[in-house]
């Protein structure tokens, strides 16, 4: 089992990468909580999972009796479907200033990649996109042919201004059906957009998976004492501080603050929230976040 942080450091086109894409798909679909089997398996085309059987009446298409059954039990029996259309998945990533302290950028692009290859080879539908950005560039990929462009552009992103006012995630919404659920990859800082994000998910009714991504530093800064000069990475403001053991501990319990902050907001809102740190382990904690967007089986 490795560590991320082992893997973070290679680029995502590297051969040990997609062959961890390649395991982590093994896995996941030896767990799928889907049932046996869709027909037609056409990848991003609507197809009909088996539901259940139900007694053959006169004028039913014979095509659909299952003799199987017939030669067991000498009885009649119809097989019956439910149409599954292809989901779309909203993948969010968060490029903002803060994300691009302590690998935290790295290990987002990471995630985002393992579970928009999931999606796609599974047959749903993904719309990729970064914020903030204005304007906002959404991606929409469908098939294992249009992923790895998308691993390029992973490679090359590059900070946003959070600042930006006039941003929104409005046009994100505004067509998605009732069949799409959502992930949201940040660190979570911008508790606004983080709350718009939020309640157009509610509203629409989509499910939301919220993958808070925090490092260690930041949970326990690595500053030496003394007077120093801080600047906050998102609003860019200035702080002369005296870095004392009060100084740390005042800063941890803000930095608890707005960790549970989160949590209510999460709660308030119906999102699954995740934590996500640099130290998580492949493919178990890989897993997991799958394991949060319904993919998978409980155990």
């Amino acid at each position: 089992m490795d560590h991320l942080t082992d893997s973070i450091n290679k680029k995502l086109t590297d051969k040990e990468f997609l062959g961890q894409l390649e395991l982590l798909l093994r896995l996941t679909k030896k767990l799928l909580s889907h049932r046996k089997k869709l027909i037609p398996i056409q990848k991003g085309t609507a197809g009909f999972e088996f539901n259940g059987y139900r007694n053959y009446s006169p004028g039913d298409d014979i095509k659909h009796i299952d003799w199987n059954v017939f030669q067991r039990l000498h009885e009649l029996v119809i097989k019956e479907y439910t149409i599954e259309t292809p989901r779309y998945w909203v993948v969010a990533l968060d490029c903002s200033a803060s994300m691009f302290f302590y690998q935290k950028i790295a290990l987002a692009k990471h995630i985002a990649a393992y579970l928009i290859y999931l999606f796609l080879s599974l047959g749903d539908k993904v719309i990729f996109f970064l914020y903030p950005q204005n304007p906002l560039n959404l991606c929409y990929y469908q098939g294992k042919k249009n992923f790895y462009p998308l691993l390029y552009e992973l490679e090359n992103i590059k900070e946003s201004l959070s600042c930006q006012t006039s941003f929104t995630f409005q046009s994100v919404f505004q067509n998605l059906s009732k069949n799409s659920k959502a992930i949201l990859l940040s660190d979570l800082y911008d508790y606004e957009k983080t709350r718009e994000f939020f309640s157009f998910c509610q509203c629409k009714k989509i499910s939301a998976i919220s993958a808070h991504i925090i490092a260690p530093e930041e949970k326990n800064p690595p500053i030496p004492q003394g007077s120093k000069i801080l600047q906050d990475s998102e609003s860019q403001k200035i702080l002369k501080a005296e870095i004392s053991p009060s100084f740390i501990s005042e800063y941890q319990q803000r930095f608890q603050n707005h960790i549970s902050q989160i949590h209510l907001l999460c709660n308030q809102y119906g999102i699954h929230y995740q934590e996500t740190n640099p130290y998580y382990a492949f493919p178990k904690d890989i897993l997991d976040i799958v394991q949060a967007t319904g993919l998978l089986r409980r155990s």
